[in-house]
């Protein structure tokens, strides 16, 4: 986990705070990837609205021997 902090540190990091629709399609569709590491997004909506733009996805596959696996 990183601290708020250390991210607005990153030059590679742009907050942009809310963003309408068009503008996320838009920025979706020129971004080299999306990142989506998260454990608790059950379906991955963002992840499928990013390869609909044909956004190359990173994303978090959990296996059987992953101790975040066991709670569920």
């Amino acid at each position: 986990m990183y601290a708020a902090e250390d991210l607005r540190r990153g030059e590679n990091v742009r907050h942009l705070g809310f963003v309408t629709d068009h503008d996320l399609a838009y920025l979706m569709e020129r971004a080299l990837c999306l990142a989506f590491p998260s454990l608790t997004e059950g379906f991955g909506l963002p992840a499928l609205e990013a390869m609909a733009r044909g956004c190359v996805i990173v994303v978090r596959v959990p296996g059987p021997a992953d101790p975040a696996d066991r709670a569920f």
